[in-house]
């Protein structure tokens, strides 16, 4: 089943429409299942979802627009806690007076208490001096629990303070809670028998679970837009034999837009060593403003036994970003097992929900993944030549599902992500639609990679010459 939510996961935010919105000012929500909660950026805001652990909580989001100048706003989300409990309208009256230590020409706008997210919550604004501008700083506090809090923060020049204002209440309003006593403890029961499930798997297993090729397009507002070629085969890497998977895929948006998908797994048999390697290449055309470009994805990790190095570039003019090694509990679950899993199940047909842990790279952390087993349905289509077993996957309990329909052959019919929907197709068809402008692209890729690598030679030579 899941040989294909990498390239989703990849994919999808590329081609993703805009839902409806309270404003346009808005872009769509970001979904945090383990955390438990949602929020709505403002859009065309630059998005890093890496998690940074601190003293007392973690950064769970970052939002940065960049201004003339050389300045930048940004909003930040985090979660933190205290020792004891404390009532809002004093923790209000703490922040000001941290804030009046951090900066000494610190002058308090505004303070008020306010309802946020059904919680309690508090809103502060100020102003300081850094660097010689004048800055704004605001600050939402929502109380989760009686000692844990999720943090609202903006800050950019006071210049702005007109417009920044109005969309940081906006951004405030957005936050939702989406996770509950119930929904923690159904994760927990699930976690449980997914770990009881993993230690169920046996070498032939994965062997038995193969399928050696399938071709699936991507579909949008009735449009074939791409495609994902999907191969599994028995591999040996560094003398552990094991499963291999390969995954190459394109698509192809109205304004010109390119998007290359390649993507290497590999499991071995006795699961003890896992390696993974993925790579999403735009090319972006040239327009008025700038020339044509390339966005690069790089995502990599290795795994023996439990502990899981791993690393990611965004840029190709930014350095890989080397991740702390990460120790791995026990109900961690393989790219490679997660992609296989429905085949691994004995019967799918029968209700159940197994729940596990898996690395996200954007966040550089651990993430929890929910597989819920439906059992016999319909396709939403209500066209259907045989029987047919539905599959949620998603983040936590709350995220919006991917639902995966599957035949009575372990095979996939069909694929919901959001607005974006995956069908059987086979590789001729998929030549004959894009087989042009995957080589006009490719072409142009090459061009640019080429270009770039010129460039990256001449500054880094000696003299720049």
């Amino acid at each position: 089943m899941f040989s294909l939510l990498l390239a989703i996961q990849l994919l999808l935010p590329f081609q993703q429409t805009p839902a409806a919105s309270e404003s346009d000012l808005l872009a769509d929500p970001i979904v945090d299942g383990s955390y438990g909660f949602s929020i709505r950026p403002p859009a065309d805001w630059r998005i890093v979802r890496q998690r940074v652990p601190e003293r007392r909580g973690v950064t769970l989001v970052q939002m940065f627009h960049p201004i003339s100048g050389g300045q930048a706003e940004e909003i930040i989300l985090k979660q933190t806690s205290t020792t004891q409990t404390v009532p809002m309208d004093e923790m209000l009256k703490r922040v000001a007076q941290n804030l009046e230590l951090e900066f000494s020409n610190l002058e308090v706008q505004s303070q008020q208490l306010q309802t946020i997210a059904g919680k309690p919550g508090a809103v502060l604004a100020a102003t300081f001096f850094r660097e010689g501008v004048r800055r704004l700083r605001l600050q939402a506090i929502i109380q989760q629990e009686p000692q844990s809090y999720y943090v609202i923060l903006y800050d950019g020049p006071a210049s702005l303070r007109r417009t920044s204002e109005p969309l940081f209440n906006l951004v405030i309003s957005s936050f939702r809670l989406i996770q509950s006593e119930v929904d923690e403890k159904a994760l927990s029961t699930a976690l449980e028998e997914g770990e009881k499930f993993l230690g169920s798997i046996e070498p032939d297993d994965l062997k038995n679970a193969m399928i050696p090729e399938e071709t699936l397009q991507f579909e949008l507002d009735g449009k074939v837009i791409g495609f994902v070629l999907l191969r599994q085969m028995e591999h040996v890497r560094e003398g552990k034999p094991g499963i291999a998977m390969r995954e190459r895929g394109w698509t192809f948006d109205a304004g010109g837009q390119a998007r290359r998908l390649q993507a290497n797994l590999f499991l071995s048999n006795d699961m003890e060593i896992e390696h993974w390697k993925t790579s999403v290449t735009t090319l972006v055309p040239e327009s008025p403003k700038q020339p044509a470009y390339l966005e690069v994805a790089l995502e990599e990790g290795l795994r023996a036994g439990n502990i899981l190095l791993s690393n990611q570039a965004y840029s190709l003019s930014q350095p890989t970003t080397e991740n702390p090694p990460t120790k791995l509990p026990a109900t961690y679950i393989s790219r490679l097992l997660a992609r296989m899993l429905p085949r691994l199940v004995e019967d799918i047909s029968t209700k159940r929900m197994l729940a596990f842990v898996t690395f996200d790279h954007s966040r550089a952390g651990l993430v929890a993944k929910v597989v819920e087993f439906e059992g016999r349905s319909e396709l939403p289509s209500g066209a259907s030549r045989g029987p047919v077993f539905k599959v949620n996957d998603r983040e936590g309990l709350a995220a919006k599902p991917t639902s995966i329909y599957f035949d009575d052959r372990d095979r996939t019919v069909l694929v919901e992500a959001g607005e974006l929907k995956m069908t059987p197709t086979t590789p001729e068809a998929m030549e004959k639609l894009f087989g042009s402008r995957i080589d006009e692209a490719e072409g142009r890729m090459a061009q640019l990679e080429a270009r770039y690598n010129k460039d990256a030679e001449r500054f880094n030579r000696p003299g720049g010459k």
